[in-house]
């Protein structure tokens, strides 16, 4: 069988990620419309000019390639181990550079090199009609991700994903240039926001069910800066954070915690998993220097995971519970109700520890408002 090159003219989808491919089947354009199935030999790329593929709006790569013609939307690059090609900061910049209608952006390289001279003279990419944007597994190289992101501007972004699993020298550079696309998402989230942390073994910021609308997910030695950088967003676009989730280990100070919850206004729906002590600490006791003032005095819905099975973290959340019900009483015998003090609890769900079950003090504060699921 010959290497073949058929007419791509009507090509909308195609998927070229497939380096080791050396035929590609006879089938007709027509019937090429709208699969990801066929691959085209790398090699005959260059043969190829991006007028070409005029009709193209989707793509998949594990290389590069000047250009695919003003009508491709979506572009998908996934450069695997065994692709015998480094990305270059200057090969996603001129790709991206060309097809400024892009939607949508996915980048995923396993190996990364080349630094270029002078970036900050390269003008920048204005791509207004990027909605969904992720850069994957890009190493340590510090320079090289934070200038694509200062580059690209997507002002109407609304899903975000980063993953940098290494750690990285000075891990502020990233996160403020990541910061514009955290405000693009929150705009366009105006209500109702669901906002999660993880903190072990990685620590992930992110919003949305599953975190669909926005994802950053960092070495857990960045820990420090993206709590810092996390508390500074939330201050600045005040998102309406109505579902807050927290879960890993915690092992910061409890001042450092309230810091963090204190703009959490919003929230009514509380979700605690792991070994979270210092969040029982902060959330049983009165802000400093205000026995009316308490963290997330709203929530009214807890959903508790401890999985692990520590009494240790099962007294702390029976003490906070039993504080924050007896706050709520008062206010509501003193009409003092509303403002810093915390509701009543309508539901709280407690997964885990299967002696939770038997603790009759739970069921003494909540009573039916309790729902015990142990996992034996």
């Amino acid at each position: 069988m010959k290497k073949v090159v058929p007419t791509i003219g009507r090509w909308k989808v195609a998927d070229l990620s497939d380096i080791s491919s050396e035929y590609l089947p006879q089938t007709a354009p027509s019937r090429l419309e709208g699969t990801t199935s066929n691959t085209l030999d790398s090699q005959l790329l260059p043969k190829t000019s991006g007028e070409d593929f005029n009709s193209l709006q989707e793509l998949y790569l594990n290389r590069f390639f000047p250009s695919f013609g003003k009508s491709l939307r979506s572009l998908i690059i996934r450069q695997t181990n065994r692709t015998h090609q480094d990305v270059t900061y200057t090969h996603i910049y001129e790709l991206l550079f060309r097809h400024p209608n892009l939607a949508e952006v996915e980048i995923q390289a396993s190996q990364w090199s080349h630094e270029p001279q002078n970036p900050e003279l390269l003008p920048d990419i204005n791509c207004p009609n990027l909605r969904h944007f992720k850069m994957l597994g890009f190493g340590s190289n510090r320079l090289a991700h934070t200038l694509l992101l200062q580059k690209i501007k997507a002002p109407n972004c609304t899903s975000f994903e980063l993953r940098i699993p290494e750690p990285i020298q000075e891990p502020s550079c990233v996160l403020w240039a990541i910061a514009p696309y955290f405000a693009s998402v929150v705009t366009a989230t105006p209500k109702d926001v669901k906002f999660s942390l993880i903190i072990d073994p990685e620590f992930t910021i992110a919003i949305g069910l599953w975190g669909k609308k926005f994802k950053v997910t960092l070495s857990d030695k960045c820990r420090d800066a993206a709590l810092d950088w996390v508390s500074d967003m939330l201050v600045r676009y005040r998102p309406d954070v109505t579902c807050f989730s927290i879960s890993g280990l915690w092992t910061r100070l409890d001042e450092d915690l309230s810091e963090l919850f204190t703009v959490l206004t919003s929230v009514t729906q509380f979700h605690v998993g792991g070994s979270m002590l210092g969040v029982w600490n902060a959330l049983g006791r009165p802000t400093a220097g205000d026995p009316g003032q308490w963290l997330f005095p709203n929530v009214e819905r807890l959903v508790v995971r401890n999985y692990e099975g520590s009494e240790d973290l099962h007294e702390r959340f029976v003490t906070a519970i039993r504080a924050r019900e007896a706050a709520a009483v008062e206010g509501q015998a003193t009409g003092s109700q509303g403002g810093g003090r915390p509701k009543v609890l309508t539901k709280v769900e407690y997964q885990g520890w299967p002696e939770a079950k038997r603790d009759e003090r739970l069921y003494d504060l909540l009573g039916d408002r309790l729902f015990v699921e142990p996992l034996e």
